[in-house]
């Protein structure tokens, strides 16, 4: 069983992910691919943004996206793991508000660099 790890914040990189995880980066990249399943799942359907009657097309930024929606997709990250990346995921455990950690980093880096504009 995975002890929970202290979060990391949201702004800190890949490289200080897989350190403080001590992350393989091949685990790293399934990770990366459950997040983007629940990524789509998040921005196709209207209902999960602050403004449902705005006109704006995706890609859309972090803060358009509802916090229930957000947590809902943490969950759904945090519960997708296979037999390589559940123990990953179980390492940012609910804390405080936030229903796993690991799952908001990879949902937001999903958001900052969904486009490769934001990357340095």
């Amino acid at each position: 069983m995975a002890s929970p790890l202290p979060p990391l914040s949201m702004s800190q990189t890949k490289d200080d992910l897989l350190k403080h995880l001590n992350l393989p980066p091949e685990t790293y990249t399934l990770m990366a691919k459950e997040a983007d399943r629940v990524y789509r799942w998040l921005t196709e359907d209207k209902r999960h943004l602050r403004d449902k009657t705005s006109r704006r097309k995706p890609p859309y930024d972090w803060s358009d996206i509802v916090e229930k929606s957000k947590d809902e997709a943490m969950r759904r990250i945090a519960e997708s793991g296979d037999e390589y990346t559940t123990y990953y995921w179980k390492l940012g455990e609910p804390a405080g508000d936030c229903p796993n950690w690991v799952a908001r980093w990879f949902l937001y880096h999903k958001f900052r660099y969904r486009d490769g504009r934001n990357r340095n």
